[in-house]
């Protein structure tokens, strides 16, 4: 069991935090497993989040590549050639996208499979996606928010390990 005030592992006969002095009141649902910390209580719908957001990248990407061949299509047989670098940088572009859409899943998957490296990517694609307006930026606070908090690394880990 966890602090709910700031996330410190308890003893399961400790009345109060020994490290904010908050009271640990008994928990009513503790008999059937609710009384979690933070990462044990979000770690399923922040991965099932990443996983849709990493697919929504993941097709926009190919959306993307798709629209932009025919728009380059169509200007080929115009009197308006594209240049020659275009058609390279969107292929990279797209390629980008997709890389970060199939790292997304992968370290979702990663997540609710409890795997040890997967906090560390998806903090890092948290990092990455602050700038993502609207969807990117709130599941990246809200990633950060569960998966740095005060003692989060030693509950990952004791999650990983199948604690």
């Amino acid at each position: 069991m966890f602090c709910q005030a700031c996330g410190t592992q308890l003893q399961p006969a400790q009345h109060f935090c020994s490290t904010c002095g908050r009271s640990v009141s008994p928990d009513p649902f503790a008999a059937h497993g609710a009384s979690q910390g933070r990462v044990r209580r979000h770690i399923q719908a922040l991965g099932i989040l990443w996983l849709v957001l990493s697919a929504l990248q993941m097709v926009s990407g190919l959306v993307v590549l798709m629209a932009a061949n025919t728009f380059l299509l169509t200007l080929e047989h115009g009197s308006y050639p594209a240049p020659l670098f275009v058609r390279p940088v969107i292929a990279t572009i797209t390629l980008l996208i997709a890389v970060r859409g199939a790292l997304g899943v992968a370290a979702a998957v990663g997540l609710l499979k409890r795997a040890t490296w997967a906090r560390g990517l998806l903090v890092f694609l948290a990092f990455m996606s602050i700038l993502e307006l609207p969807f990117g930026t709130a599941l990246a606070i809200y990633t950060l928010w569960v998966l740095r908090s005060r003692n989060a690394d030693q509950e990952y880990r004791t999650l990983a390990a199948g604690g």
